[in-house]
């Protein structure tokens, strides 16, 4: 057995130091390790699709099925991981080098929420919007902290990106929020304008950028579709404070006050949310 292990050693120091044709090897290698990468990720993208459709368009496959495919494919993340080889790190460099750089024309497959998908498409997951982005694509919990490595490597190489402002507003202008994701909405506003230090007249376009894209489902009645950016007034309703019924006839243009009367936004009657829009009195 001694032999044998002598014979490895000396085949990976011939491999670091003997001609480029080694590295080319190598570098087939990593060619091959992602073709079957890949082969395994469009297997589980056939069977995820297969599954929805049996739901109905634009359905998610059962829940049994999700989980059954996402640990499929988080075995797949972690096969396919490559650490630190011995006596040099270059043999497992060579080949990851290979293995993410070698299908420029196609895509690093990875698993989401909403099926397998080309991970540029697909973010990071972040608690903070998880109350009201429902709809976009997000690498789940257990794929990160599963596939740790795998993702760290993919970050690092902007193949798997966290949620921007711009991410935000472009999914806001394709799905309406209910009441309760709006509240939730605008929570992480508030947070954000805490966090973030950047201009004024930045912080001022953001927020016009926000509130013109966030439409909102009012329950009613009546129900409609309203785009924040078209309130003009607003009303917190909280005990002791409103001396308008809230039971009667109310401007079109108001605020819900299912939303301002969160208590979560109440402070916010006198924060950057509402700037621009006139108390209803």
């Amino acid at each position: 057995m001694w032999q044998v292990s002598i014979v490895f050693l000396l085949m990976r120091l011939f491999l670091i130091l003997d001609a480029v044709w080694n590295k080319e090897l190598l570098y087939v290698g990593g060619f091959l390790a992602r073709s079957v990468y890949e082969f395994e990720l469009d297997d589980i993208k056939k069977l995820w699709d297969g599954a929805a459709a049996v739901n109905g368009p634009g359905e998610l496959p059962d829940e049994e099925v999700r989980n059954k495919l996402r640990g499929r494919a988080l075995h797949a993340l972690k096969f396919f991981t490559f650490h630190p080889s011995t006596p040099s790190p270059r043999v497992s460099n060579l080949m990851k080098a290979a293995f993410f750089s070698c299908a420029t024309t196609h895509p690093f497959s990875i698993i989401s929420s909403d099926g397998v998908r080309n991970a540029m498409q697909v973010h990071s997951p972040s608690p903070e919007f998880s109350g009201f982005l429902k709809h976009l694509s997000r690498v789940s919990e257990d794929i990160v902290n599963g596939a740790v490595t795998m993702v760290t490597a993919l970050q690092s190489r902007g193949m798997l990106k966290n949620i921007t402002f711009e991410d935000l507003l472009n999914e806001l202008r394709l799905h309406p929020l209910s009441e309760t994701e709006t509240v939730e909405c605008l929570k992480w506003w508030i947070g954000y304008c805490h966090k973030e230090r950047t201009s004024k007249y930045l912080r001022l376009q953001e927020r016009s950028q926000l509130l013109d894209a966030l439409v909102v489902s009012v329950n009613g009645p009546p129900e409609k579709l309203m785009k924040l950016s078209d309130a003009q007034t607003f009303l917190i309703t909280k005990t002791g404070e409103s001396v308008i019924p809230t039971d009667g006839p109310l401007p079109s243009t108001l605020l819900p006050t299912s939303i301002t009367s969160s208590s979560h936004l109440i402070e916010a009657s006198s924060h950057t949310l509402f700037l621009g829009r006139n108390y209803l009195s």
